[in-house]
C-alpha cells in the first residue's frame, strides 16, 4: 500500500506568508491552478480512495486530483492543520517581531512549543495519527493507492510517525504547495520513496 500525501494549492496568505492553521481561506487563482497541474500527474494512478481535511484549500485539491473517478472524498477534520491560535493571520515577521522569544522556539525547537491554539506539535500528530492509522488498517493488506489531500504542518507530522521521526525535526522537512510525498507500508517497515515533489510545477 502507498499513501500519496499532496499539500494543498497556494492561498493569498500562503502568498504573503501569513499563518494560516485552522482559518479556512480558499485557494488562491495560482493555486487552483497547481491543483489542477498535481491532478493532472496523478490522473493515470490507479487509486482506490481519497481523504481530505475539511477546509476548503485542501478539499479543492483533493476534487482536482479525483478528476472523473468515481470516488468519494472521505473529509476528516482530525486531517485538518495545526491550530495556531490567535498567530493566525498574522505575517511571519510580525509573529517573530509581537513575540520573539516564542517564535524562536517554533523555529528552533519546535518540540518545545507551546502552540497557541493547538497546544503542541506533539498534539496535532496525535490527532492526525488516529486519522491516518485508521485509514491504513482500513486498507490493510492491500496494494491500494491512498491520497491523503491535507496541509504541510500535519501531512509533516504523519510522516515523522510513519517514519519513527521525532518532531523536534519539523522545520527542517519543508513542503511546498501542491507538494507530492508517498510513503509506502509494508508488514516489516514503511519506506519513503518521495517527498516534497513539485515537479509538476514545471519550477527550476
Amino acid at each position: 500500500m502507498k499513501i500519496i500525501f499532496v499539500r494543498h494549492g497556494e492561498t493569498e496568505w500562503n502568498k504573503l506568508a501569513r499563518f494560516q492553521g485552522s482559518s479556512d481561506i480558499e485557494l488562491s487563482d495560482v493555486g487552483h491552478e497547481q491543483a489542477r497541474l498535481v491532478g493532472k500527474r496523478l490522473e493515470d494512478i490507479e487509486i482506490s480512495a481519497i481523504y481530505s481535511s475539511t477546509f476548503k484549500r485542501a478539499y479543492a485539491t483533493a476534487v482536482a486530483i479525483r478528476g472523473d473517478r468515481d470516488i468519494e472524498i472521505q473529509k476528516d477534520k482530525r486531517l485538518g492543520e495545526i491550530d495556531f491560535g490567535h498567530w493566525e493571520g498574522m505575517l511571519f515577521e510580525d509573529v517573530k517581531i509581537k513575540y520573539p522569544e516564542d517564535f524562536a522556539v517554533y523555529r528552533q525547537r519546535p518540540h518545545e512549543c507551546v502552540i497557541p491554539g493547538e497546544g503542541s506539535l506533539d498534539k496535532a500528530r496525535k490527532r492526525a495519527w488516529q486519522a491516518l492509522n485508521e485509514i491504513i488498517e482500513l486498507h490493510k493488506g492491500t496494494d491500494n493507492n491512498i491520497v491523503i489531500a491535507a496541509h504541510g504542518g500535519i501531512i509533516r507530522l504523519m510522516i515523522f510517525e510513519l517514519l519513527n521521526i521525532g518532531t523536534e525535526a519539523f522545520t527542517s522537512f519543508p513542503l511546498h504547495n501542491t507538494a507530492v510525498s508517498v510513503v509506502e507500508i509494508t508488514p516489516e517497515r514503511n519506506i519513503l520513496r518521495l517527498f516534497n515533489d513539485i515537479s509538476h510545477l514545471g519550477l527550476d
